[in-house]
C-alpha cells in the first residue's frame, strides 16, 4: 500500500511539474509573439517614416506644395497608406535655405514624431534632373574621400560644406566618379573647392565659389563661379565653361572647351573664348534632405 501512495504521489509530482512547464512555455510563447508584434510595429514605424520622407519632397520637389510652406504649421503632405497607419509632413520653418519639416507616424494606437532638415537650392536649372538619383554628402569633416566619390558611381553627387573650404578626392584616383557633382555651402557664401583627385564626370560640375585644380577634370559642363586655377599638370576638359571670374592666359591654356568669361581677351587664338552671358533668374527650387535631427 505504501508503494501505491509512493506512485501516486510521485505521479501527482509529475503532473505538476509538466503543467508548470506547460504553463511557463505557453507564456514564453506569448512573450515571443509580443516581442515579434513589437518588432513589426517598430519597422512598419521605420517604413512609414521613411516613406514620409521621400514623398513630402516629391511633393516639395514637384512644387505643388513649396509656394505655399509657411514659417511654421503648414500641412506639406498627409495620407493614410493602409487602415490604421497616417503619415503627416508639416512645416516647422524655413531660415534661409534650410527647411525644417516634421513627420508623425501613426500606426494603430502609437505615433511617432521626427524632425529633418531639407537644404533648397534655388538655381535649379543648372542641376541635373529631379528624377535621377541623388547623393548628398554632408558633415563636419572638410574632405570628400575618393571611396565616398566611387561609393556614388552613377548618382549625382551634391556636395554640402559647413565650412568655408572643402577637399575632394585624394591623391589616387577613384576608381569610379558621380555622374555629376554640385559643391556649395550650408547657407549663401562661396565655398572654395581643391579637387586633389583626377575626376571624370559623365555629367556637369557646379562649383559655387573657387576652383583648385591639382588633378584633371573632364565633364560635361563646368561652372565655376569665383576664381580657377590650376596646378602645374592640372588640365581641365569640357563642352563649355563658365568662369564667374577673369583667369590669365598660363590657365586658359590648360582648359580644353568653349570658355566664357567676363571680359575675354583680344585675337585669333582667342575665339573659343566669349562674354559671360547675364545668369538667368532662377528656375524654380529643388529640395534634398540634409539630415534628420531627431
Amino acid at each position: 500500500m505504501r508503494h501505491r501512495g509512493n506512485m501516486l504521489v510521485l505521479t501527482l509530482v509529475v503532473c505538476g511539474l509538466l503543467a508548470l512547464l506547460l504553463s511557463i512555455g505557453v507564456e514564453i510563447l506569448g512573450i515571443q509573439t509580443a516581442v515579434q508584434k513589437n518588432r513589426l510595429a517598430v519597422l512598419q514605424m521605420e517604413q512609414l517614416h521613411r516613406t514620409a520622407v521621400q514623398k513630402s519632397l516629391d511633393v516639395l520637389n514637384a512644387g505643388e506644395a513649396a509656394e505655399d510652406i509657411a514659417p511654421t504649421g503648414n500641412l506639406v503632405y498627409a495620407d493614410e497608406p493602409l487602415p490604421g497607419q497616417r503619415r503627416e509632413v508639416t512645416s516647422e520653418g524655413r531660415p534661409g535655405r534650410l527647411l525644417t519639416l516634421q513627420i508623425v507616424s501613426r500606426l494603430d494606437n502609437g505615433a511617432r514624431t521626427h524632425h529633418i532638415q531639407c537644404l533648397i537650392l534655388e538655381d535649379a536649372a543648372r542641376l541635373a534632373p529631379a528624377d535621377e538619383s541623388w547623393a548628398v554628402f554632408y558633415g563636419g569633416t572638410r574632405e570628400v574621400t575618393s571611396r565616398w566619390l566611387a561609393q556614388h558611381a552613377g548618382d549625382n553627387a551634391l556636395v554640402v560644406s559647413r565650412n568655408t573650404s572643402v577637399k575632394i578626392g585624394s591623391s589616387a584616383a577613384p576608381t569610379a566618379a558621380p555622374k555629376s557633382l554640385y559643391v556649395t555651402a550650408q547657407y549663401y557664401e562661396p565655398v572654395q573647392t581643391i579637387l586633389q583627385t583626377d575626376l571624370d564626370l559623365s555629367g556637369d560640375a557646379i562649383f559655387c565659389g573657387d576652383l583648385s585644380l591639382r588633378g584633371n577634370l573632364s565633364c560635361k559642363t563646368a561652372w565655376i563661379d569665383g576664381t580657377l586655377t590650376l596646378s602645374e599638370d592640372a588640365e581641365l576638359h569640357a563642352d563649355a565653361v563658365y568662369l564667374g571670374e577673369d583667369v590669365g592666359a598660363e590657365t586658359l591654356a590648360k582648359i580644353d572647351a568653349t570658355i566664357y568669361m567676363p571680359h575675354p581677351p583680344e585675337g585669333e587664338e582667342y575665339e573659343d573664348i566669349h562674354p559671360l552671358p547675364e545668369r538667368e533668374r532662377a528656375d524654380g527650387e529643388r529640395f534634398f534632405l540634409l539630415q534628420q535631427l531627431d
